[in-house]
Order: C-alpha cells, then structure tokens, then sequence
C-alpha cells in the first residue's frame, strides 16, 4: 500500500490535554447492535478533531434523532435497517505533532425502506465551531447536501433526493431530541377600515384614534377637514396624558356619535326635501 507523503495517522497524544477538541465520531458508537461493534467505533480512524460543544451539542442531538428515526420508521422484515453515511470536510487548521486536519464541517446522511416498502432518506450537516447549548442541526434532504457540500450519496437508489421528512418528528418521543417543528402561526384577523366613512374610524378602538380641533391646529389643516381622523400608534400612557381623563373621553365619544346621528338625521332630511 503507498502511503501518500503527507498523510498523517492520529495518536491518542494529539488529543491530550487539549481543551477545545475532542474525539468526534464519524460513526456513532450508540448505532451499533452489540458490545462487540461498538467497541470497533472506538478506533482513531473513525475519529476527527470536534469542537466540544458542537459534539456535545447540536451534533449529539442529531445523531439521537436519527437513531430514534430509525428504530421507529425503518423497519423491514421486522428488522431496523437502514444505510447511514457520515464524512466530513477538511478545513485548513490542523491538531497535535502529527498535523491531523480538523474538520471544517462534518455531515451525515440516511436512507431506509419502511414496512409499507416506502424509502425515506435525510442529511444533516453542521460548521465545527463553537456553538450555544440550544443550537440544533436542521433537516435537509440529499438534493440540498450535493447542492452545498457537493456531495453526492445513495445515487441511482431508490432513496428519495429531493425531500426530507421532518414533518414525521412530531410523532418522536421528545427525548430524542429532533429539531423543533415550527408551530403553524395563528390565523390573522384583518382590522376593518372605513376609508370611504372617516366618521366611523372614531367609534373604532378610540384610544387609537385622535380627532380634535386640537390636531387640526398642529396640522394646518382646512377647517372643512375638522373630522378628518389620524391614526396614531401611541402608548397607553402617552395616550392618557394626551386624552385627559376618562370622564372627558366618554363625553368626546358621546359627542361624537351625536354628531353622526345628528348628521345623518339632516342628510336623510335633506335628500326627502330633494325628493319633493
């Protein structure tokens, strides 16, 4: 076997004493069926440089999720099978005397058939850095990891490319801890306006509403335009204070709906009159 120049085998010494990597695995050791299989998963040559907390982290999330994906969906001839890929993409820091390459993102991909004989397939990759305890690894699908790590895996299969199934968490136990599904935003209910019936808008939230002489005067506006209404977005104390007390506001609205009915009292008068 030629051994290229500058390959470099880890050692155990690499990883000695330093407190920003540890042994990251390529394969995880919780995956396997028994004692004896796990124990191979423990070897250097399935072993990268890992940022702690991303290894800790959002990385070890994943890999319970998809665990746990497995074990419930990927079911076939009452056995859990599934075909698992993990790599990672050099970067150009390197770790220890012997100059190992530390990762600069690692990602993993699966693919599985289901009982009803459906193929279900997702990947996963994230940047080896320093992250917060709350971040989590989002779901893609094989499409979307050959369109930006230029990977390509499980082609020619039946292994669906251009779909993930995120959307089958929900049915995951929580301690898996699968990414968080965004909860469907409540229906938005659409504030009415009355742009043709200025009038209306100050029987429609009042304390939103300011429509004195007062505004007029700071506007220069034309007296015919006196109940023209502006909508001004205020808190409630600015509110208060601009609106005096609660007794002189019920008498402004009562005043106001007054004047409507006075006002559309004289229209219908006068469209009888026109009648005639």
């Amino acid at each position: 076997m030629n051994v290229p120049g500058n390959f470099h085998q880890a050692v155990r010494n690499d990883y000695k004493n330093d407190k920003d990597y540890t042994r990251g695995h390529l394969f995880p050791a919780s995956y396997t069926a028994d004692e004896s299989d796990r124990e191979s998963t423990f070897t250097l040559t399935n072993i990268v440089p890992q940022v702690k907390s991303f290894n800790e982290g959002s990385w070890s999330k994943m890999e319970n999720c998809v665990r746990c994906f497995l074990d419930k969906y990927c079911k076939h001839n009452n056995l859990i099978e599934g075909y698992l890929v993990t790599g990672a993409k050099p970067g150009t820091e390197t770790l220890g005397k012997k100059q190992i390459n530390i990762p600069l993102v690692l990602w993993s991909a699966f693919c599985c058939e289901t009982e009803d004989n459906k193929w279900l397939a997702s990947a996963h990759w994230g940047n080896n850095t320093k992250e917060n305890p709350s971040t989590y690894i989002q779901t893609k699908t094989l499409e979307e990891l050959q369109t930006e790590l230029n990977i390509d895996v499980f082609s020619g299969t039946k292994c669906p490319h251009n779909k993930n199934f995120s959307e089958l968490y929900a049915d995951i136990d929580k301690k898996c801890q699968c990414t968080p599904q965004a909860s469907p935003a409540p229906p938005t209910t659409k504030t009415p306006t009355f742009t043709n019936q200025p009038l209306l808008m100050l029987l429609y939230q009042r304390r939103h509403l300011i429509c004195r002489k007062a505004l007029r005067r700071r506007l220069n506006q034309p007296r015919s335009q006196f109940l023209k209404c502006r909508e001004l977005h205020l808190n409630p104390k600015r509110s208060w204070e601009r609106k005096g007390t609660e007794r002189r506001e019920k008498r402004e609205v009562m005043c106001y709906t007054m004047f409507i009915f006075l006002f559309k009292a004289f229209i219908q008068y006068f469209c009888s009159f026109l009648a005639f």
